[in-house]
């Protein structure tokens, strides 16, 4: 029996893993995998034991809510949340549910004060698009590589806070390539 082939990224918009690896300023990368199709170099790593540079090139990879969507699964999945965390993270959940700029605005104050994954989360979503000036100030946009920081910062500090942070990361990395796949 042939195992199945790999899940193609299809809300993966980039098509070489040297694009998503310029972005990220500490992952070396040799001249001949700058062509590889993204989730073979990412499958790679993973493979190589290397999770955290997956955790950040996924986010890198991802669209904005799509990061912040698995920033969320993630930290739903490993944190036990107290009831400010919760109502954080409500606040995210409906924010991707209906991303524009009140919800937006309304769940990063409800995450301020936070700290770890949370926190990280917040930050992802408030990177996520539209401006991060006072509403009533000229818009001022975020860098675009700041969103996937921020993600990969809310995974893996949810990860490294349970009992089991390789388990935690590899059920983190196999929700990411759903979501990068368009299956969740």
């Amino acid at each position: 029996m042939s195992a199945s082939p790999a899940p193609r990224w299809t809300r993966v918009k980039w098509t070489e893993a040297g694009q998503i690896v310029g972005e990220l300023d500490d992952v070396p990368i040799a001249p001949d995998q700058h062509a590889a199709p993204p989730r073979e170099w990412w499958a790679d790593r993973v493979t190589a034991g290397d999770l955290s540079v997956a955790v950040r090139f996924l986010a890198m990879a991802l669209p904005r809510l799509e990061a912040v969507a698995w920033a969320l699964q993630t930290i739903e999945r490993c944190v036990v949340p107290n009831a400010g965390e919760r109502m954080a993270l409500d606040a995210i959940s409906r924010w991707i549910q209906s991303p524009d700029d009140a919800l937006r605005r309304a769940a990063w104050a409800r995450c301020a004060g936070l700290t770890g994954a949370l926190h990280f989360a917040g930050v992802a979503l408030f990177f996520s698009g539209g401006s991060i000036a006072p509403e009533e100030l000229e818009p001022v946009h975020p860098a675009p590589a700041l969103c996937a920081t921020a993600a990969a910062g809310a995974i893996l500090a949810a990860a490294y806070g349970t009992p089991d942070p390789p388990a935690a990361l590899a059920a983190a990395l196999a929700a990411g390539d759903r979501i990068a796949a368009g299956e969740s």
